[in-house]
């Protein structure tokens, strides 16, 4: 055991650790580690580690005094895990440092005989960007995913712009093939914002691999392996796809997330929707920004590098407040579970695996929580100039553009509200 660590087959240890998301490492071997996860469910962990500095980790277990079970893992005493540590390093040695190859191994080089087909033309490409020392492993999932099994035996010669369409269209109208769950079929989202993002990113994806078929058709045209283009040339990219709108979440959403989120991720979460700051801001925050007495706080714009002052609620300062009551001056409020500053991409992965634990069934990042902040104040009424200095725009125009989607329930709330009673069809 290194000189630092902590002793974690000992169960008291154990019991004494403080929860964090990170393990607690116990080298046990030359490049190879036991680690033991402190969260709901206690983990164990293995970690092996190349010469050059490259690593794998995977969980293996539960720990066997877990006050929490996790699906798909078995219980296991510290020297039933040791054993599954030491087994999975070595086979992550033997597979070697290019272990990602062995999980997603390019496809097969297609026969020689019979016509050339849309598959002899992507290997092709693929191989040609190899060569180049072009990544490639994209454009492979695009084949494997997408292309292989509608349009990879059609002979090119044969090839028309219907069959491209159709391809096309049908990677528009079907859900991410890892991300049902997110992004449900068409007719069975909300209207509104959430049916906007969802058409919008299905619609990217698309033209995406549509460029990638179309650069490894163009590719063969180029070296004569096909007389005419004109099977792919009219095969327009979907156009006018919009900005990115985050999704916007009722106050009672936000809240019960709060609640099953764990320290200190839980603690970014609520301050920016009581601030409705940016993350970037709130990770700089400092004790003496914190004006408890006033119900605000000063933040450095993350982008124009300028302060402002942001109003809270009560509630909002009182949250300031205790962060801030036992720190000294120019110390951090909101450190990760290392005790390290927060980076703004570190804020945002652990966001999404402590979403991925409780699994929470829509997509939620620090841009949504403010989208949600800056709607929930202009369906109550606050006019967007205000808004946008509460955020940090230049003018109103920014927020009513990026910011000033409102959520389902309020735009219904409100129509019902101004026309209820109202008589706008007159009797006939």
């Amino acid at each position: 055991m290194r000189e630092g660590q902590l002793d974690i087959a000992d169960r008291a240890v154990r019991q004494a650790l403080a929860e964090r998301t990170d393990p607690y490492w116990l080298t046990f071997a030359r490049h190879r580690s036991i680690g033991f996860a402190k969260q709901r469910a206690w983990t164990w962990h293995a970690r092996f580690q190349w010469p050059d500095g490259a690593r794998r980790r995977k969980i293996v277990g539960v720990a066997a005094d877990s006050p929490h079970d996790r699906s798909g893992l078995e219980r296991l005493t510290f020297d039933q895990a040791m054993g599954r540590v030491k087994q999975w390093c070595a086979e992550a040695e033997a597979a070697g440092r290019d272990w990602q190859r062995h999980r997603h191994p390019p496809p097969a080089p297609p026969a020689t005989s019979g016509a050339y087909t849309v598959r002899h033309a992507f290997w092709d490409w693929l191989e040609w960007r190899r060569r180049a020392g072009l990544p490639a492993q994209p454009y492979r999932t695009t084949y494997r995913r997408y292309l292989g099994a509608e349009l990879g035996s059609l002979p090119l010669s044969h090839l028309e712009q219907r069959d491209i369409v159709r391809w096309r269209d049908g990677i528009a109208a079907t859900p991410a093939w890892d991300s049902a769950a997110r992004f449900p079929p068409i007719g069975e989202v909300e209207t509104g914002s959430a049916l906007f993002e969802t058409i919008r990113r299905r619609r990217y994806t698309a033209n995406n691999h549509l460029m990638a078929l179309k650069n490894a058709l163009d590719h063969a045209h180029l070296h004569g392996l096909i007389d005419s283009s004109i099977g792919w040339r009219g095969v327009r990219l979907f156009r006018q796809l919009g900005r990115y709108r985050p999704p916007v979440f009722e106050p009672e959403e936000i809240e019960l997330l709060i609640a099953e989120l764990d320290p200190p991720v839980r603690h970014l979460v609520e301050a920016v929707w009581h601030s409705g700051a940016r993350i970037g801001e709130i990770v700089g925050l400092t004790p003496e920004r914190v004006l408890a007495e006033h119900s605000k706080i000063i933040v450095i714009d993350s982008k124009k590098r300028t302060a402002r002052g942001v109003a809270l609620t009560r509630r909002g300062a009182e949250f300031f407040a205790g962060h801030a009551g036992n720190k000294v001056h120019g110390e951090l409020l909101f450190r990760n579970p290392l005790g390290a500053p927060w980076t703004v991409q570190r804020a945002g992965n652990q966001l999404r695996k402590q979403l991925q634990r409780i699994r929470w069934p829509e997509p939620v990042t620090y841009r949504a929580l403010r989208s949600s902040y800056s709607s929930f104040l202009i369906a109550g009424g606050v006019p967007p100039a205000v808004v946008a200095r509460q955020l940090g725009h230049y003018s109103s125009m920014t927020t009513e553009l990026y910011y000033g989607h409102i959520s389902e329930s309020a735009v219904d709330a409100m129509i019902r509200q101004k026309i209820d009673g109202a008589d706008l069809v007159p009797a006939s």
